[in-house]
């Protein structure tokens, strides 16, 4: 229910029935339990309440779409789910609660960092969260020294409308190609060193008229290219499959809009690495992909 209650005076302690299990139920005993130390307790007993509850909701966005798979946490017990594939999400509180809500997703700083409410007794919409990438590697340009490739009738192609980019100026864009198709870069002497816990980040714009059936994202840590995530069906067999070398992350992300790739690096074998290259991989189909970091 939230940190210890002060010291040295008379404090309440509120729970709600409906947290510990216990509306429509009738009470016949009681324990006063500590783990450590002494307390003194008084009258206790229960406050009337009407059973209502109240929303406290929003949407999380990066660039200004969606970001969906954000953890939000509220104090006091309180339920909140995940951002959804719209970015929305919701927490259910009780009639008068006081706390706070804080989102949190790895490789991402969220602004504000969290809410603060006092005696909810009203729906709180429109409660938004704006993200952004910890570490942008990738944005307009490659990183100073990459050297460009690529293969299956894919080049580098920079785009700076259909679609519109997320950020910056313009975005890279793969060709239309029925099989493999990649472009990558290597060798880059701005190279982004990846720490312990960091989460890997690319955002993605499948062509709606031509998706892929797989997506992959390739990192080159300047021993080989071992470090693979991909989406979708597994049809591009490189590395061995639930290893850091060809890791599913799961089902292809949605077409026609800019969608975040999310991989922890530890999934893909690369904390305490340092990152040279990276590749933008695909089975088919055409995609456009922005910044990337972590």
């Amino acid at each position: 229910m939230g940190a210890l209650p002060a010291t040295g005076q008379w404090v309440k302690l509120s729970v709600p029935a409906s947290q510990v299990g216990l509306e429509g139920v009738i009470v016949s005993g009681m324990a006063y339990a500590l783990y450590g130390g002494r307390a003194t307790w008084d009258y206790a007993g229960k406050a009337a309440g009407t059973g209502t509850t109240y929303q406290v909701s929003g949407t999380i966005t990066v660039g200004g779409v969606a970001l969906s798979g954000v953890t939000v946490n509220a104090t006091g017990g309180v339920a909140c789910t995940n951002s959804n594939a719209t970015g929305n999400y919701a927490c259910t509180v009780p009639s008068g609660w006081t706390g706070s809500v804080t989102p949190t997703l790895a490789g991402f700083n969220l602004s504000p960092a969290s809410r603060t409410y006092t005696s909810v007794t009203s729906n709180q919409t429109a409660q938004t969260y704006a993200a952004s990438l910890v570490s942008v590697w990738i944005d307009d340009a490659v990183p100073t020294g990459g050297a460009l490739s690529w293969d299956g009738g894919d080049t580098w192609t920079w785009v700076t409308a259909n679609p519109a980019p997320l950020s910056g100026a313009r975005a890279h864009q793969s060709g239309l190609a029925p099989f493999e198709h990649q472009h990558y870069f290597d060798n880059a002497t701005t190279t982004m060193p990846v720490a312990t816990g960091d989460t890997l980040v690319a955002f993605v714009y499948l062509d709606p008229a031509n998706p892929p059936s797989e997506v992959m994202l390739q990192w080159n840590d300047g021993t080989g290219w071992e470090h693979r995530a991909y989406w979708g069906a597994d049809q591009i067999a490189w590395g061995s499959n639930g290893t850091a070398s060809r890791r599913y992350m799961g089902a292809l992300p949605a077409t026609g809009r800019w969608v975040p790739l999310v991989v922890p690096a530890s999934q893909v074998g690369l904390e305490g690495r340092t990152v040279s290259g990276m590749a933008f991989t695909l089975y088919g189909g055409r995609a456009t992909w922005d910044y990337a970091g972590k």
